[in-house]
């Protein structure tokens, strides 16, 4: 990669810290938006991943 910043939802969690961060997140983005999320901003990031990821199982 190119080491410019990208959000969590684009990393794929490997560890119980990346976890923790990604909850993080999520809870940022539901107090900001006072629980009314409907689909998560994320949703097509985390679905790219999980498409990329299959590649390398």
């Amino acid at each position: 990669m190119t080491g410019d910043p990208v959000g969590l939802s684009f990393k794929q969690p490997k560890t119980k810290k990346d976890l923790a961060l990604r909850r993080q997140m999520m809870q940022a983005w539901g107090s900001i938006h006072h629980g009314f999320l409907e689909r998560a901003p994320d949703y097509m990031n985390t679905a790219q991943m999980v498409i990329y990821m299959q590649n390398y199982l």
